[in-house]
């Protein structure tokens, strides 16, 4: 078993592509806010710790068991 962190990013992105191009949500209340979470989830994500980052919305996500 894989120990570490995952990450279920909801509405900040709707892809992996969102974090790693740090593209906002066509929708947001405040910009400043959304890319300060862009920001985080991105070097998050890069950390030896974080097993994987999910957005809801992501097309490419398949149905798995994470181990």
């Amino acid at each position: 078993m894989q120990k570490g962190w995952l990450v279920l990013a909801s509405d900040v992105g709707y892809s992996e592509r969102s974090w790693e191009e740090m593209i906002l949500p066509g929708i947001t209340t405040d910009k400043q806010a959304a890319c300060r979470s862009l920001k985080w989830l991105k070097e998050f994500s890069k950390r030896d710790d974080c097993i994987r980052v999910l957005a809801n919305h992501d097309p490419a996500i398949t149905p798995g068991i994470i181990e």
